[in-house]
């Protein structure tokens, strides 16, 4: 306050109350919004890393359709049998790629049949790389997911048998769940 020609003058300098408040409010909403979008949030981390599996597993369902045979070692005599995926019991953390290629012993690779191979799961090459899980993320799958050139027809540790189906890989992380299965048909979903 001035005196001014002896009357009080008031200045206007500062906020009031009013807006001070206001101010203060949008603050608090922004910040509880910033907190809980940077939270940890362990269902959209299982959730996120769900999509991603399932559409790895349908990238390798389809390259046996196509039967691609891009970073795939063949030699003459061989032919391409399928692709599959390996991983953990428990708390396995990645999935193996793999593909299998008949053989040359005793008849021709040509001649052999893919099927029986796949039955057995074996000869196994590995392929490409490693497909991680992210954010602390586990997955639990008992046997191993091979899909047969040309039609990826399902074998799931080497059977085809529909006692074996649908598949289950369960990722899980802090007590939640979220299963994804393969059926017969090949159908990849998550409930």
């Amino acid at each position: 306050m001035k005196i001014e020609n002896l009357k009080f003058k008031i200045e206007k300098k500062g906020f009031t109350l009013i807006e001070l408040l206001v101010v203060m409010a949008i603050v608090s909403i922004l910040t509880a919004v910033v907190l809980v979008n940077l939270g940890k949030n362990d269902d959209q981390d299982v959730r996120t890393e769900k999509d991603r599996l399932v559409t790895f597993l349908r990238e390798m369902q389809n390259k046996a359709l196509a039967v691609d045979k891009n970073d795939v070692s063949l030699g003459a005599d061989e032919k391409l049998c399928g692709f599959g995926v390996s991983g953990g019991v428990g708390d396995a953390d990645f999935l193996d790629t793999y593909y299998i290629k008949t053989t040359t012993a005793a008849t021709s690779g040509l001649d052999q049949d893919c099927a029986g191979l796949a039955s057995a799961d074996s000869p196994r090459t590995l392929y490409s790389s490693r497909f991680y899980l992210n954010k602390d993320v586990k997955l639990d799958l008992a046997g191993n997911i091979f899909f047969l050139v040309p039609g990826a027809d399902v074998y799931y540790a080497g059977s085809r048998s529909s006692g074996d189906f649908p598949v289950t890989i369960n990722l899980k992380k802090s007590g939640v769940n979220v299963p994804v299965k393969i059926d017969l048909s090949g159908r990849i979903y998550s409930n």
